[in-house]
């Protein structure tokens, strides 16, 4: 399935926007790999049946503006955020991949009154993000599959007990059917994920389970974290 594609320029750079689809908007980000692009997220694209998708090549990809240095993850928030405001949306949902994951969870922190949920699928972050993320209250759907080979499980239960309104999902090795899947590196494409993800940017507030009792050999870990300066 494809999407309509436009340039919009923002500031220095020149995004390429995908869009399609009616209804509550749906951002999403994709990954750092090489050549990734909006493409890595092609199997959601689905979600145009029921949302008003966007999908930009973020810097550096697809056909977006290419430098000689990737921006880093506050760069590219801040270049999606004034994007969204170019093309006037005010109140939408996220779903990342990977580092994707990571620049959702930057425009959670910049734009919490506008964001209304947030799916990060086997995403990444850094030390800084995590002493701000206890103060969030979008509801957020982290997704983690076992057999990642890029990111720990350990940061799925980090984000999962920093992020109080929060609900893990973790993707078992027998359940990784579609090694096809432009995904493959992360989460296959199935009917069942993608209900999933469906339902929770429908009715998120509904999915949220009260937060566990932190894991006992993260619990070290989270103090360190608060620690920092």
């Amino acid at each position: 399935m494809a999407l309509d594609e436009r340039i919009v320029k923002i500031g220095e750079y020149e995004v390429n926007l995908g869009s399609k689809g009616n209804g509550k908007t749906v951002l999403l980000l994709h990954d750092i790999s090489p050549n990734s692009s909006m493409k890595d997220l092609e199997p959601l694209f689905v979600l145009s049946s029921n949302h008003m998708i966007l999908a930009p090549d973020l810097v550096g990809f697809g056909k977006s503006s290419k430098k000689d240095e990737i921006p880093n993850y506050k760069v590219q928030a801040n270049v999606v955020s004034e994007l969204l405001d170019r093309v006037n949306v005010h109140e939408f949902s996220a779903v990342g991949l990977g580092w994707g994951g990571q620049i959702c969870i930057q425009l959670a922190l910049m734009l919490r009154k506008n964001m209304a949920s947030m799916v990060l699928i086997n995403p990444t972050y850094e030390k800084e993000q995590l002493r701000h993320l206890r103060t969030l209250e979008v509801p957020t759907l982290i997704l983690f599959s076992e057999d990642n080979m890029f990111v720990q499980l350990k940061t799925a239960y980090i984000l999962r007990d920093m992020i109080k309104r929060s609900r893990l999902e973790v993707i078992p090795k027998t359940k990784l059917l579609n090694k096809a899947s432009p995904m493959r590196n992360f989460l296959p494409y199935t009917p069942e994920l993608t209900n999933l993800i469906s339902k929770f940017l429908l009715i998120a507030n509904d999915m949220i389970l009260p937060q566990p009792e932190m894991e006992n050999e993260l619990k070290g870990i989270a103090q360190k974290e608060d620690e920092l300066p």
